[in-house]
């Protein structure tokens, strides 16, 4: 992991340094995913099964124009993810995560001045900070009816390694831009970690936007 770490760290000074262009801004997203889940939970029941996830996230997001049509973009993103496992007696069982993610993606830009397309791809690592057994009602919430407890991390994976590939659309406002963009998250194989005990594949989509300043 760390050497993953070090080849990014090094990718991103390169890149900057060669970089004509330089822009940095923040991106807002709705995460939508299938996850498998495997004995994660803090209690002795184990399960193995997919489940639906869904979550927000927000990111801070650098732009470093190699050519007039290819960028890098990497990124620092958290989200926090939930699940929906079982309903039993009002109360709707599931799992929160918080997650540091780091994508690293490069930009392929056709168009006008103005009106880009964007196709992005690249690697993304990600880092769960925090997991929690959730139990909440399901009548209307209210901060009583949600209880949270904390999951020992040496019964998950803790980091994880997708790839992401996605197209999108930038509004160029001479050093200012907005844009929209869709991504999906994906394996090219099973990620394999030190920790065996249970895991969790964040696969699926997620929608965003946001703005980015030029300098």
């Amino acid at each position: 992991m760390k050497k993953y770490i070090l080849v990014l760290i090094l990718s991103f000074s390169t890149l900057y340094v060669s970089a004509q262009d330089f822009g940095t801004g923040i991106r807002f997203g709705l995460n939508y995913s299938t996850s498998s889940i495997s004995e994660i939970l803090s209690s002795n029941d184990t399960i193995k099964q997919n489940v639906s996830v869904s979550g927000l996230s927000a990111a801070a997001i650098f732009d470093i124009k190699i050519n007039k049509f290819i960028a890098f973009q990497p990124e620092v993103r958290y989200s926090e993810i939930e699940t929906g496992l079982d309903t039993i007696n009002g109360k709707e069982a599931g799992l929160v995560f918080n997650r540091i993610e780091l994508p690293a993606l490069f930009k392929v830009k056709v168009g006008t001045e103005i009106l880009k397309l964007n196709l992005l791809a690249g690697p993304n690592f990600g880092f769960i900070t925090k997991a929690y057994d959730e139990v909440r009602s399901t009548n209307p919430d209210t901060p009583e009816d949600v209880v949270r407890t904390n999951i020992d991390k040496s019964t998950y994976n803790t980091f994880d390694y997708s790839n992401i590939a996605g197209f999108g659309l930038t509004i160029i406002f001479n050093d200012f831009a907005l844009f929209a963009d869709y991504r999906y998250n994906f394996k090219f194989r099973k990620f394999s970690s030190v920790r065996q005990n249970g895991f969790i594949n964040n696969l699926g989509s997620n929608i965003g936007g946001g703005f980015i300043f030029y300098y």
